[in-house]
């Protein structure tokens, strides 16, 4: 088994879904994980069955659209001189509206949490990874990002941009021993696609579109990252890896 003893981490959107799970994966192979989330009550509860102790899975209240919150957090950690060796951005948000019906609210908290947020945290993050001269930032988009779907514009738009950030600190900061990938998710079975789930038409849909012929799980994802967080991918950055069931390969 793949293990990060010695290694601390940090999650966003760590109190439920795909982000959740990775915490769980790093956690379980040894590594000392933050688990960041807007939901307060919700990562507590989560953090407290991890570890009751709070030592290892310590939780963060953070809105990762308000980059003063950002910068708040990250000055505490500084001052309790906290780095990380592991940085996975999964906080997302999936509003599902058309392009005629989608309002500035709903778009900006799209770009803020899907993109925005990630790339300041991400900045913070690489201030202590350069001085160690070592980091894995691991970013998690949509298929939404690679090919066009109904009603996923602003998902779209700003899990695209993550992509190109991504490869940008890849080329950027290889020379520090930084890596960072991508993992591209199809159809995940997380609250977030709870309502295209529930709809037995689209629900048909999804299962004929990946050639699986089935909804992924979050530990499908969360595998995957505990490779990319692991000295297993040494020589792997600015990549992406689609864990997809065959989603886009068919589409394309």
């Amino acid at each position: 088994m793949i293990e990060l003893l010695g290694k601390t981490a940090f999650v966003t959107g760590a109190s439920e879904g795909v982000g959740l799970e990775i915490a769980k994966a790093f956690f379980d192979r040894g590594a000392k994980v933050y688990l960041a989330s807007k939901n307060s009550e919700q990562l507590t509860n989560v953090c407290n069955k991890m570890d009751t102790s709070l030592t290892r899975a310590i939780p963060v209240p953070l809105d990762v659209c308000s980059n003063t919150a950002i910068d708040e957090v990250f000055a505490r950690f500084n001052a309790d001189d906290v780095s990380f060796d592991i940085l996975v951005n999964a906080a997302t948000v999936t509003p599902i509206i058309g392009i005629q019906d989608i309002n500035y609210e709903l778009w900006q908290q799209a770009i803020d949490t899907n993109l925005t947020g990630a790339f300041f945290i991400t900045q913070h993050c690489l201030k202590r990874m350069k001085e160690k001269c070592y980091g894995k930032i691991i970013n998690i988009i949509s298929c939404f990002a690679k090919e066009a779907f109904m009603n996923t514009s602003a998902l779209a738009a700003s899990k695209a941009g993550l992509a190109m950030l991504t490869k940008c600190i890849a080329v950027e900061y290889a020379k520090f021993n930084i890596k960072a990938n991508v993992i591209t998710t199809g159809f995940i079975d997380t609250p977030g696609y709870k309502v295209l789930k529930e709809n037995q038409v689209i629900n048909d849909k999804i299962l004929n579109a990946a050639p699986l012929g089935r909804w992924g799980n979050t530990n499908d994802i969360a595998q995957v990252a505990v490779f990319l967080a692991s000295e297993k991918s040494e020589y792997i950055t600015g990549s992406e890896i689609q864990v997809d069931g065959g989603l886009l390969s068919k589409l394309l």
